[in-house]
């Protein structure tokens, strides 16, 4: 089998582009076509064992006229090299490359067999082929520098058939990333299954929906991921973009160990909020919260799951605030309420200010043994409260309340101690009638008197 040339006749930066592909044909009569038409200057790019433009035992020949190059300050005639796939090519004169398995890791002017110093041929890991019974791999120098023009000596004698340079791709395997989860004790356990990659992203939060993207991190179910660290010890934080050993100088694979990643988790599910609708978006009764920034929700409606139910879950705000939050208790058969309906034993709320809140009782005369708090209708004995801060107004809207009823400051039924500093206004809406609110700021409670 011959070399068939199969030419494309678009010039880009003063060159013309040749791909040599396995076929039938004369490759010599095209040299000698391109050396008659000035075009004597080539450069040869040599993909190795990779694939260029789908097909295998395929290689690119850029040709130059001396004629056509600029000329330099010392007299040399000079152009930029543009690699295969390079979109300045153009359709017609721009190939794929590529190496399944493989990344590349440069051009190279130079590539010889990759040997030990005992003179042994090492694989393309760099171990024994005799122990690994791979093929002998390369190792490669000076590295091609795309930004920088290659020079010609215009006195030269130059053939197209033999090239002025060639450039060898440098590929080297994907590394081998495995993924470890450390528990609170320091064990560590794989998890996942291992990801073959160039390099890895950190799994990173978007600040716009509040969602985490793992990239090509292992998910786990009811943990929420926190941080990657380069070992067990959790010493040494993973940088934002991981990669394996390899030395750019020789375009080599220098270490064979696999890339272990060591993980730690937060139990159950977590949300990081940036803003008010993400918070809203995500409103359970059993989540758990992070704060990242201040929530003003004075274009956003508070959830009604949290103010009419029980809150099972975690706040932690970061010394962050929830700010202009109104909300208007309207249901009749409503038997607790407040910014949270309830807040059970297990929840926890830490280092947040909630401020400007607005509570109204509009209705609640059908229904006795009701219990309504700016905060929350009922805080459970155990519930935690840490750093948390309370200010806001609240309002009796309502012609009547059942003769069995209580209603806080802070909370209907609950311990309002647990709370560092509070500044709760209490008022009348014009439903109330002649109805009076009376605040006890020593015990919490509101004393109602219905008009008469």
């Amino acid at each position: 089998m011959k070399k068939l040339w199969k030419l494309s006749f678009l010039f880009v930066l003063l060159l013309l582009t040749v791909a040599c592909i396995t076929a039938c044909g004369k490759w010599e009569d095209t040299y000698a076509a391109l050396d008659e038409e000035g075009h004597s200057v080539s450069v040869r790019f040599d993909v190795g064992s990779g694939v260029l433009a789908g097909t295998n035992d395929v290689y690119v020949v850029d040709v130059f006229s001396l004629d056509d190059m600029k000329t330099d300050s010392s007299g040399n005639k000079y152009a930029y090299l543009l690699t295969p796939d390079d979109a300045m090519r153009g359709d017609g004169a721009r190939y794929s490359v590529s190496n399944d398995g493989y990344f590349l890791a440069g051009w190279y002017q130079e590539r010889t067999p990759r040997v030990n110093a005992q003179g042994e041929a090492l694989d393309e890991y760099g171990q024994l082929c005799s122990e690994s019974g791979k093929e002998q791999g390369y190792t490669y120098a000076k590295k091609w520098d795309f930004s920088k023009p290659m020079t010609v000596d215009p006195k030269g004698d130059y053939s197209a058939g033999e090239n002025y340079m060639t450039l060898y791709a440098a590929w080297i395997p994907y590394f081998e990333f495995e993924f470890y989860a450390v528990d609170a004790n320091g064990a560590s356990q794989q998890i996942g299954e291992a990801v073959s990659s160039i390099e890895l992203e950190l799994p990173e939060w978007d600040m716009t929906t509040g969602d985490i993207d793992m990239k090509k991190f292992p998910v786990r179910d009811g943990m929420t991921f926190d941080k990657v660290y380069l070992d067990a010890a959790l010493t040494q934080p993973a940088p934002e973009k991981i990669t394996g050993n390899w030395d750019p100088e020789t375009g080599t694979f220098t270490k064979t160990e696999t890339i272990k990643l060591y993980t730690t988790w937060t139990e159950g599910e977590w949300f990081r909020i940036y803003n008010a609708q993400q918070f809203k978006n995500r409103s359970r009764l059993n989540g758990n919260y992070i704060l990242y920034a201040d929530l003003d929700f004075s274009n956003v409606v508070w959830s009604t799951t949290l103010a009419q139910g029980e809150f099972t879950g975690k706040i932690i705000g970061n010394g962050h605030t929830i700010s202009g939050v109104k909300v208007i208790q309207a249901d009749g058969a409503a038997r607790f309420g407040g910014l949270f309906g309830r807040i059970s034993d297990t929840a926890e709320i830490r280092d947040v200010n909630f401020a400007d809140i607005t509570y109204e009782i509009f209705a609640g005369s059908r229904t006795n043994g009701v219990s309504f708090g700016l905060l929350a209708g009922i805080a459970a004995e155990g519930a935690v409260f840490e750093n948390v801060t309370v200010s806001g107004n609240l309002v009796l809207n309502t012609g009547n309340l059942p003769n069995d009823y209580t209603i806080g400051l802070i909370f209907g039924q609950g311990d309002a101690s647990a709370i560092d500093n509070a500044n709760v206004t209490v008022s009348t809406g014009e439903n109330a009638a002649n109805m009076k609110a009376e605040p006890d700021y020593e015990s919490g409670e509101v004393t109602v008197t219905p008009g008469v």
